[in-house]
């Protein structure tokens, strides 16, 4: 991930917190192999698996005028919080801004994409660890 300089204006249209799932299932194969959403228990049992996911829906005016963009905050939270409870996923709802700033970052890919500026996330986070 490479970090550019350019910090941008963003207003939030709305917040999605999609919860995470787990499903226990019977008549698992024996060499069946596990991946990243499914894991062979043994015994014929097999877990599937679904994470949380938090999804901020914004208008980010850049050079091309304002444009409606999602952006995915789960993986900057797991550095913060280690369980997603309901507790804290209600706050993370509650304490989002409205007017922020967001950061242009590019993949290893080469896409673009844009996550929420470090001093805004910083003051997000304090203020939902003060009503923990």
């Amino acid at each position: 991930m490479i970090h550019l300089a350019k910090i941008l204006p963003a207003k939030l249209l709305g917040i999605k917190v999609v919860k995470g799932n787990f499903n226990l299932v019977q008549g698992t194969k024996k060499g069946q192999k596990s991946n990243r959403s499914f894991k062979n228990l043994g015994h014929g049992l097999g877990g599937f698996s679904q994470p949380a996911q938090i999804h901020l829906y914004a208008t980010v005016t850049n050079d091309r005028g304002d444009e409606e963009f999602e952006i995915m905050v789960k993986k900057d939270f797991r550095s913060h919080f280690r369980r997603f409870s309901q507790k804290i996923l209600d706050l993370i709802e509650q304490e989002v801004p409205i007017n922020f700033q967001v950061e242009v970052r590019q993949n290893n890919r080469g896409d673009y994409y844009y996550a929420v500026a470090p001093d805004d996330f910083t003051a997000w986070t304090d203020r939902i660890k003060q009503k923990l």
